[in-house]
């Protein structure tokens, strides 16, 4: 018996006169599966990526397996026997390496979470920007810092976060003039002597 499989039918020559007989071998190898898609791994089928792996894999196994991405929750798969489990497993593992999954890094003090939200957002932004393929999204709004993308987005994104968090340095310097205090013992008057020295400098200053 020779076959091929189409996208909605399966070519199948013989010599063989008993139809049924060829249709229940056929049965048995030619089987089907699926892979089920949840609400972080449906964006999967948007991808660039997720097009190439399909036509690599219908390449690959050329008219031995169909690939049906058509509905949203599930990726169905139609191949031989020999190769179903192959397809399947490639295909799982695409999906996990390429869902979206969420994660957070908690920032050590408010001082440097100060430094990250004032005088790094352009660096986050043009993380975010550089791993856009990876649906990398960053909400430093509130400590910890949110982080959701693909795995290989969130372990760039933690690399670099800590990067920049481990150049940042501290120092104290006591201040002894007389009147300090009662200058900055008014908080909206202080942060209105501090802030322009914070933006003009690129630090924090905590009094």
């Amino acid at each position: 018996i020779e076959f091929s499989v189409q996208s909605h039918s399966v070519d199948v020559c013989t010599e063989h006169n008993d139809q049924r007989e060829v249709e229940n071998v056929f049965k048995g190898v030619v089987l089907e599966d699926s892979i089920a898609l949840d609400d972080g791994s449906k964006v999967v089928l948007t991808q660039d990526e997720w097009a190439d792996k399909m036509n690599d894999l219908i390449n690959t196994f050329q008219n031995i397996c169909i690939i049906d991405d058509s509905s949203a929750d599930r990726i169905g798969v139609t191949a031989t026997s020999s190769v179903l489990d192959i397809i399947v497993d490639e295909i799982d593992t695409f999906v996990k390496e390429h869902s979206i999954f969420t994660d957070k890094i908690t920032i050590p003090n408010d001082a440097v979470y100060r430094f990250l939200k004032q005088h790094c957002k352009d660096k986050l932004k043009d993380l975010e920007f550089r791993n856009s393929n990876q649906k990398l999204k960053i909400d430093f709004e509130s400590n910890p810092l949110k982080i959701s993308g693909t795995k290989i987005a969130i372990q760039k994104a933690q690399q670099e976060i800590n990067q920049m968090m481990s150049q940042i340095d501290s120092q104290n310097h006591r201040v002894t003039k007389a009147g300090v205090d009662s200058l900055f013992s008014d908080s909206t008057k202080a942060q209105s002597i501090i802030s322009p020295v914070e933006e003009d400098s690129e630090t924090i200053i905590i009094v």
